[in-house]
């Protein structure tokens, strides 16, 4: 995505993800089934962010966006396993 300082990120993020009482299995798929507006709020909290200075606020702020999207469970953590800007 572009940053709103002329940069470019590319990222791939990892999400901690628990329904109800039990661990995301292949039974559960409100994460899956809603997987393109869930990659869009990601997209949407990181919009506007300068060269990302604070991941702990940009991991809250993913976090909370994707909570609002999900019915049933919640994301608990979000995790950076690539983050570039070039």
């Amino acid at each position: 995505m572009n940053l709103a300082d002329g940069k470019v990120l590319t990222a791939n993020i990892s999400v901690k993800y628990k329904s109800s009482d039990s661990w995301f299995s292949s039974e559960e798929s409100d994460i899956v089934s809603k997987s393109g507006v869930l990659r869009n709020s990601v997209i949407s909290a990181m919009h506007g962010s300068q060269a990302i200075s604070n991941s702990v606020e940009v991991k809250n702020r993913i976090k909370r966006n994707l909570n609002q999207y999900l019915s049933e469970g919640k994301v608990e953590e979000v995790y950076f396993n690539e983050f570039i800007i070039q």
